[in-house]
Order: C-alpha cells, then sequence, then structure tokens
C-alpha cells in the first residue's frame, strides 16, 4: 500500500475541543437540495406555496439509492428551482421562508427502546429519516442503501442494483474527522456520555453486532478515557495513526484489523466490515428513538477571514450569508471560500448556497492563505504516486484527463479517486492533480449516459 502524509499545521488553528457546540437559531429562509451527490432524488411531496412543518417531508425514498429530505423549518415553499450544488452539479433546491414561531422537530412517539426494534424496522425507519452513511470517496450516500448491501459502492458512484457482500461482522466508528481543522466527530465525543453511549448501542444494534470499535487519533488519551467509560455497550477503543488522509478505510481496516480491501474498487463490507462516523452514529439514534428527521448539521467554521475557529450546528439549507452575519461579518474580505476542508474540499463563487449534509466545513481564506500556483511540466518523479493511498498513478490520470483521453482514464480506475488532494500537495510542479481528475469524472459521467441513451 502506498504511503500517506502526515498533518499539516495551518495558521489560524482549528476549535478548541474545551467550547461547547455552539447551536445557530433558524435562519429566514433555507435553500435545501433534494439529493445529495451521490443518491437519486426521492418522490417529490410538496409544492410550490405550500406550508411546511419542521421535519415534514419534501421527498419520500423510493428507491435503493434515494434519499428521504424534511423541510428544517416552518414555513412556506416560495420555489422549487435549479441549482448548482457545491460540487458544481445541477440540482433541484426547495425554498421555505420561514413564518410564524418556529419550533424544532419534537418526535412523534416519545423515546422507544430502539434495541428491541427488528433491523428491517429499523432501517426503514432511517431510510425515512433520511440518515446520510459515511462514505469515504467523494460524496455520501443513504445509511440504509449501504446496510442493504447496495451496488453504490461501484467505481463511478452509479446504482447496479444489489451488490453481494458478506454480513457485517466488525463495526468500526471514527471519531475523528477527514482532514483538518475539522473536529466536528471530535467535539461530539465531548458531550453527553450517556447519549453517546445510546448512540454507539443504536449503531450497533442497526448493524447487528455486539462491540462498536472506535477509531480514535492514538494520541489522544482524553478521548479514550471517555471511551472507556461508556458501559450501554461493548466499546473497544482503537487508537489509530491519523496521518493524513486519515479518512482512508483503507488504511483504518489496516492497521485495526490488518485486512486489504480487494483492488481496485473494493469497499468494507466486501471484508465483512461497516465504518461509520460518530456524527452519523447521532442521527442513528435520533431517527430509531424519536422518527427525528435530519434536519441539522455540525460544521466547523474556521479560516483567517472569521474571528476564530469554532463548532456550531446550523439547520440544513441555512445560506452562508447568513452564518457570516450570525459572526458579524467577515475580519476581512475572502480571497476563496471553501465548503469542506482546504484538501478535499469545493470552492464557492458567492454566499447563496445552503448548508448540505454533506457539508463539513465552511472556511474562508484571505489573500495572503491563497498563493496562486506557478504551474510548471510534470517531471515524472512520481511523488504523487508515493502518496496516493489508492495505490494510483494521479499523473497518468491527470494527463490523461488534461488531454481529453477521459475512457483512457476511465479504464485505469479514474473512479477510484477518493479526491484527498496529496497528489497535488507534493508536487513540485504545483499541478492541480484533483482539479483535472474531478473534471475527468464527470467528463466520464457524461459519456456513459450518452452510451447509456443509444
Amino acid at each position: 500500500m502506498s504511503g500517506s502524509l502526515k498533518l499539516f499545521s495551518l495558521p489560524w488553528g482549528a476549535p478548541s475541543l474545551k467550547e461547547s457546540i455552539i447551536s445557530m437559531s433558524s435562519p429566514e429562509k433555507v435553500l435545501i437540495p433534494l439529493r445529495s451527490s451521490l443518491c437519486t432524488t426521492g418522490e417529490l411531496l410538496i409544492s410550490e406555496g405550500d406550508v411546511v412543518t419542521a421535519g415534514q417531508p419534501l421527498t419520500r425514498a423510493d428507491g435503493i439509492n434515494a434519499v428521504a429530505v424534511h423541510a428544517s423549518i416552518a414555513g412556506k415553499v416560495k420555489r422549487i428551482f435549479l441549482q448548482k450544488d457545491i460540487q458544481g452539479e445541477d440540482i433541484s433546491f426547495v425554498e421555505i421562508e420561514r413564518e410564524g414561531k418556529q419550533e424544532d422537530f419534537k418526535g412523534a412517539s416519545g423515546n422507544q427502546d430502539c434495541l428491541k426494534m427488528s433491523q428491517d424496522e429499523m432501517v426503514q425507519r432511517i431510510t425515512d429519516c433520511g440518515v446520510m452513511g459515511a462514505r469515504f470517496r467523494p460524496g455520501c450516500v443513504p445509511l440504509g442503501t449501504k446496510i442493504k448491501g447496495a451496488g453504490c459502492e461501484d467505481t463511478h458512484g452509479q446504482q447496479e442494483g444489489m451488490k453481494s457482500v458478506s454480513a457485517i461482522q466488525k463495526l468500526v466508528v471514527t471519531v475523528f474527522d477527514p482532514e483538518p481543522p475539522i473536529t466536528i466527530n471530535r467535539a461530539l465525543l465531548n458531550g453527553d456520555r450517556d447519549r453517546l453511549g445510546k448512540a454507539l448501542a443504536a449503531l450497533a444494534a442497526l448493524a447487528g453486532v455486539g462491540q462498536v470499535h472506535v477509531a480514535y487519533p492514538e494520541d489522544d488519551s482524553e478521548a479514550r478515557g471517555i471511551l472507556s467509560s461508556i458501559s450501554s455497550v461493548r466499546v473497544v477503543p482503537s487508537p489509530v495513526d491519523i496521518s493524513y488522509p486519515n479518512g482512508s478505510v483503507r488504511l483504518i481496516i489496516k492497521q485495526l484489523f490488518n485486512e486489504e480491501l480487494p483492488m481496485p474498487d473494493g469497499v468494507p463490507l466486501d471484508c465483512g466490515i461497516m465504518v461509520e462516523t460518530l456524527e452519523n452514529a447521532f442521527g442513528v439514534l435520533d431517527a430509531l428513538e424519536n422518527k427525528k428527521p435530519v434536519t441539522q448539521k455540525v460544521i466547523t467554521i474556521a479560516g483567517s477571514c472569521f474571528a476564530k475557529s469554532v463548532n456550531i450546528q446550523v439547520y440544513i439549507g441555512t445560506p452562508l450569508s447568513d452564518i457570516v452575519d450570525y459572526f458579524g461579518g467577515f475580519k476581512e474580505e475572502p480571497k476563496k471560500i471553501i465548503l469542506g476542508g482546504p484538501m478535499r474540499g469545493f470552492a464557492q463563487v458567492g454566499l447563496d448556497i445552503g448548508i448540505t449534509k454533506e457539508v463539513d466545513a465552511f472556511i474562508a481564506l484571505s489573500g495572503k492563505d491563497v498563493t496562486p500556483a506557478d504551474i510548471k511540466p510534470c517531471i515524472n518523479c512520481g511523488e504523487c504516486i508515493n502518496v496516493c493511498p489508492m495505490g494510483l498513478l494521479p499523473n497518468m490520470l491527470y494527463l490523461c484527463c488534461e488531454n481529453q483521453y477521459i475512457e483512457d482514464a476511465g479504464q485505469n480506475n479514474l473512479g477510484v479517486c477518493m479526491e484527498c488532494g496529496s497528489c497535488g500537495y507534493v508536487c513540485p510542479s504545483d499541478i492541480p492533480i484533483l482539479h483535472y481528475i474531478r473534471y475527468g469524472k464527470k467528463a466520464l459521467k457524461v459519456l456513459e449516459e450518452a452510451e447509456n441513451e443509444e
């Protein structure tokens, strides 16, 4: 297996874990996407002009890979429209304007003993509530889809029916995040211990396993102490080296179980292992106990244009402009706005996009943090190959995509790339390799769709 990068430092730092997660009040309007990047749009349940309550379904998951979407605030559906999502894809959005007194979803059935539910009932519940599963290639899919072993984990993220997988034998929950400065899962670990134990127990029951391997940074003694105190489920504290890219399930599984995923596009379920985040475990608990849908999201706020780095809980669809206003505006005009981390995130052209289930950070960088790259020709040094966690040839993929040999790139496992950005980070020629790979993936998708229409 190829190597990895050591964690890098950032001049503006990560949120302090000694501070609690801030809760932002509901905005005047929300812009909610009707699907996530790797999902299909479910059956639309509302029309323009409808009045909706907080938590009301906007779509119903009517297919293997469809996602249920819910209103995050109470109000009136002003419009249903096409807009580019955070990755530049044209998808449908719903704009809801707040009306009347705002109350969060309270739950329709009180606390249920979710451990007594059948797995089929659990899967249906989390599907209805729009709970997403961690996906360590770009994008995310419904957790219910993962549990069913659906064929959404193929190279290009396309639905190809059910995929034969082993029964889940091991469950891993990560309490660290894909890259600095994001710390949302680690911050959630510092919360209510009783609820933490219930969340891990609920996810274990859903997966049908008797214990949970909780992966935490090997130098985090506080995390180990927290995990050792949980009694509601058998927790196996599992220290791991989180050298970047620490979101790579291949590296996690290799460290914990000394198992290799099948190449080139194997997934944890091929080995009977499910890997999830602590944030998603809490989503499972909310759904199973109270039928509470996913209407809020914890994100990290960071970057030199903000006064400080913090973790904040916002409503799905909250415009970036509202978040900026909440913090009293920027310290200085940003040169670059990123949704996601500095390595894997997506640059945005403005503040009129809403927070989605996939967003884990909002970073605003000043001019001193953004230096135009002096791109030079590839010197075939092989540094990008050495750091690729998927064992790919990033230099060849870049050349294929740059020169429009898209099908050749696809045949060389373009879709397997997890888009960690390590290749471009170490490139002495400052080639934006990830940019070309993302372009190639979109171009390949267009080619495949055209072939399917013929």
